[in-house]
């Protein structure tokens, strides 16, 4: 037994099984479609050389009698074979549900016949049916860690600074800079020239950061602080040229940031020729326009979730490869240039972007499908083909077991977890 229904361009639907106004007398073309193999002849050996083969377009000939009143039957017909117009056919059976997108190309009718008879001729560009059922698998970083009985060991921190720095201790300028491994900064020497120390996500280069539109205060600086002096900065870099957008000289300093104003780096500035000795820096920045006693770093207690690098294993049932829709979602301040990986086959998908809490990137690998969307939490949509890193490849899923595994970067406490659903549908040959 097997159910086919046919759905035109406008989703108007018309079950040609089990209707007394059909009979169904036969369905060519569920069977897989037939192959196009290129070959090489060569002049002095037998056979030939492989190039390449595919998949012709899937022709499906559907041949029904009309039963009375054949005239009002006939007509509805109509509705849902438009020559040259899109339609969908419905087609299930005891092992699978699937479906198909065509093209009317004919219908011919017997309408002298003793018994009508309809035959009308799909031409189905892409040859596979689609499983109806769409598999979705989530890759997320974030595993739940969360039993009871239970104890919370770290506070709440106000402080915005990611931690620990880039550079940890360092020497530069003739000053020393000795990470306390709390937050703050003890300084010794007579700088030389304008030493400075920026304070970001410990990574391979200095990574300045985002912040959510608002209002904060940055402060920690000694008393004594000044232009001349020492201070704290908060800035950040236009044209390869350092722009300073607030300075704490010891009494703190308020500022209003949005994300228009492009990414922030944060730095301890010791001018030319001043001398410290044991001066300690206690680098704070958070929200409001109030200076807030100093937050020093705290070690997590026990953890509500952690972080896997196990990454997910999708299976595709397909019959061939097939493409899949990746949705990636941002769910922190910020995840910078995100990068998917298919071990199977040793290929990435990445993106030279920086994405914010709510925003959305759609990787679309099917074929003749390829695209890239990302889509802002204030709705902006971006078309983002030009982000793509290179090297990349268009995921695809192979018949069988597929592992993915994905990196990013996040930036300390004010850091997001990103979150990837693969979307796809199981292709068959035939039916």
């Amino acid at each position: 037994m097997y159910t086919l229904i046919v759905e035109n361009a406008y989703n108007e639907q018309l079950e040609l099984t089990h209707n007394d106004a059909y009979v169904i007398t036969s369905i060519d073309g569920l069977d897989p479609p037939d192959a196009t193999i290129n070959t090489t002849k060569n002049a002095n050996s037998d056979g030939s050389v492989f190039n390449s083969s595919y998949l012709n377009d899937r022709q499906i000939i559907i041949t029904m009698a009309i039963n009375s009143p054949a005239e009002v039957n006939r007509i509805a017909l109509y509705q849902y074979f438009k020559t040259k117009m899109p339609l969908t056919l419905h087609y299930q059976n005891a092992s699978r549900n699937v479906y198909i997108n065509g093209y009317v190309q004919q219908m011919n009718i017997g309408f002298f016949d003793k018994k009508q008879i309809a035959q009308i001729i799909i031409v189905c560009p892409n040859p596979y049916f689609m499983d109806m059922a769409t598999q979705s698998d989530v890759l997320s970083d974030v595993i739940d860690a969360f039993e009871f009985p239970f104890e919370i060991n770290a506070r709440p921190s106000n402080n915005l600074l990611p931690y620990p720095y880039d550079y940890g201790s360092r020497v530069y300028r003739g000053i020393t800079f000795t990470d306390n491994g709390d937050g703050t900064i003890t300084t010794n020497g007579t700088a030389t020239a304008y030493a400075d120390y920026p304070m970001q996500l410990r990574t391979d280069t200095q990574t300045p950061f985002y912040l959510p539109n608002g209002t904060y205060t940055i402060s920690g600086c000694p008393a004594g602080g000044g232009s001349s002096t020492y201070r704290i900065l908060v800035g950040k870099t236009v044209n390869g040229a350092w722009q300073t957008i607030a300075a704490d000289s010891g009494e703190g300093a308020t500022f209003e940031y949005d994300t228009s104003m492009g990414a922030l780096g944060v730095v301890i500035a010791i001018y030319q020729g001043m001398t410290v000795d044991n001066l300690t820096f206690k680098p704070m920045l958070n929200v409001g326009d109030t200076v807030l006693p100093y937050d020093e770093y705290v070690a997590p207690g026990i953890e509500f979730s952690t972080i896997s690098d196990e990454g997910v294993t999708i299976v595709n049932g397909s019959d061939n490869t097939t493409g899949c829709i990746i949705t990636l979602n941002c769910t922190g301040f910020q995840v910078t240039n995100p990068l998917i990986y298919h071990v199977e086959t040793n290929t990435f998908f990445s993106l030279n972007y920086t994405l914010h809490e709510g925003d959305q990137v759609i990787i679309n690998t099917k074929p003749k499908e390829k695209n890239v969307t990302i889509i802002k939490a204030n709705g902006t949509v971006v078309n983002g083909i030009g982000y793509i890193a290179d090297g990349s490849t268009w995921l695809q899923l192979v018949p069988g077991t597929n592992q993915f595994t994905y990196q990013y970067q996040g930036l300390g406490n004010v850091s997001g977890w990103l979150t990837a659903t693969f979307e796809f549908n199981n292709q068959y040959e035939g039916v």
